[in-house]
């Protein structure tokens, strides 16, 4: 009777070793296989090598980011400089269309210096250029013969120019030391830093003649 009843008794588990039981608490499963002493050498060595590549990484992206930060700062420049140079050829190219017509008021437009400065800036005004930086002559067709200086209302009688005499406008100084009327164009870049390698930016010249007819064909 006894034995029957010890029978029918159920029997506790086991209780775990104290090991086990604190994996168990803290989530782990002790039945996952545990790295040896070799392979947790072998693991501590591949965690040495990933912080050696990350270092090294860092160095050699130091050593390239100059060279990076100077071919991205000349691009930005190269197209700056290149849409500054377009602007002031276009307005050159304006600036002579104006220039090569008598127009209908008093003045002939040939003779309107601060008209033709005025529309060569009106298509470059961000390249900087100033009315100082333009200057107005005129030839008889000869770019080594210069017939006036400076600006035509100062002439007496602005029919002292024949049928096939140039309007010739520059923008700037020739990089020559020769004499010039006017001050030199300058184009500053626009990043600081190939600024520090020139800061008065680029010297800029263009030059260019269209043929008039003051008394008409």
């Amino acid at each position: 009777m006894m034995a029957e009843m010890m029978d029918k008794i159920p029997l506790s588990p086991a209780p775990f070793p104290p090991r086990v039981r604190g994996e168990r608490e803290a989530g782990v499963d002790p039945d996952f296989p545990r790295p040896s002493a070799g392979e947790g050498l072998r693991v501590r060595d591949s965690r040495r090598k990933v912080r050696k590549k990350n270092a090294q990484s860092l160095v050699e992206f130091a050593m390239v980011l100059p060279t990076l930060l100077l071919l991205l700062f000349a691009s930005i420049d190269f197209g700056w400089i290149l849409f500054n140079y377009v602007s002031l050829d276009n307005g050159l190219r304006e600036g002579l269309r104006y220039a090569s017509v008598t127009g209908y008021s008093g003045t002939a437009q040939y003779c309107q210096l601060a008209a033709i400065q005025n529309v060569v800036i009106a298509q470059a005004g961000l390249s900087g250029v100033q009315s100082n930086n333009i200057d107005v002559t005129y030839d008889h067709g000869d770019p080594g013969t210069t017939l006036f200086l400076g600006t035509c209302p100062g002439l007496s009688d602005s029919t002292t120019l024949s049928n096939g005499d140039r309007v010739v406008v520059e923008i700037g100084c020739p990089p020559t030391p020769l004499p010039c009327a006017h001050i030199p164009m300058y184009v500053h870049f626009l990043t600081p830093f190939i600024s520090t390698f020139a800061p008065q930016g680029m010297l800029v010249h263009l030059k260019s003649a269209r043929s008039i007819f003051p008394v008409g064909f």
